[in-house]
């Protein structure tokens, strides 16, 4: 559920499952990616924004090595660096 979430314009609703349920974005999808590269891929800012607030969260890396960053510059999303 947090990837649809991460993946779409939802925000608040992230928010609200990650309050409760901040397990759920350490929890990879079939492809190794973790919700914060699916927000990174779809440029959704916000999302990206509250999940880096997570602890290690730019550091979950996908099945080849890929953090955050990796994700940032492959969508173009460099902007979230001031995050």
């Amino acid at each position: 559920m947090l990837q649809q979430l991460a993946l779409h314009d939802f925000p608040s609703l992230l928010n609200d499952v990650l309050t409760k349920h901040a397990e759920l974005a350490y929890i990879p999808n079939n492809h190794s990616h973790y919700p914060i590269h699916t927000a990174l891929l779809n440029a959704q800012t916000d999302n990206v924004k509250r999940l880096l607030s997570l602890n290690d969260a730019a550091l979950l890396a996908d099945i080849n090595g890929w953090v955050a960053l990796h994700y940032a510059a492959r969508a173009g999303t460099l902007t979230v660096l001031d995050y």
